[in-house]
């Protein structure tokens, strides 16, 4: 496996977190700007959204912010303290890509479902292309999630 951080020689909580940080800053950044999207660009260019879609949004942006927090917290705490607390981040952040990956399920369906979007006559249909980001972050969240319990295993193998 190719690593952004170079120093791999021990297994701990400390490298794989390093390992998994650029993913996670990834699919935080991916949760952020589509909750914006569905927030604010949506509504400016269709001029009319439904209420779920505009919730939905912000979901997602909080979703991506805690992720931030999260991955804030993770570098604070391996950085400083025993291997037990060292591990609270890493579970975190197999929670929050689980959850940022389950959170894509509904829209994805919806989009390729060729239901319209809002109650308007003028509104966009649902097509296959508003799946796609969708879809993409839905495999980021994998990735990180399968990374993660990969590098656990491993380092757990060591111990």
């Amino acid at each position: 496996m190719i690593s952004v951080f170079p120093d791999d020689r021990t297994h701990d909580s400390r490298n794989i977190v390093k390992k998994i940080y650029l993913f996670n800053i990834v699919t935080v950044l991916a949760s952020i700007l589509m909750g914006a999207y569905y927030v604010w660009v949506f509504i400016r260019i269709w001029g009319v959204a439904e209420e779920e879609v505009v919730f939905w949004g912000e979901i997602s942006m909080v979703t991506g912010l805690g992720g931030m927090l999260i991955l804030l917290l993770s570098h604070l705490i391996t950085e400083r303290t025993c291997f037990f607390w060292q591990a609270v981040p890493l579970f975190l952040l197999a929670f929050w890509s689980l959850g940022i990956g389950l959170l894509q399920v509904i829209p994805i369906v919806f989009w390729l479902s060729g239901s319209v979007i809002s109650d308007k006559p003028y509104a966009p249909k649902s097509v296959f292309w508003g799946a796609v980001p969708h879809i993409a972050l839905l495999l980021l969240a994998v990735a990180v999630l399968y990374q993660i319990l990969k590098e656990w295993s491993s380092a757990a193998k060591k111990v």
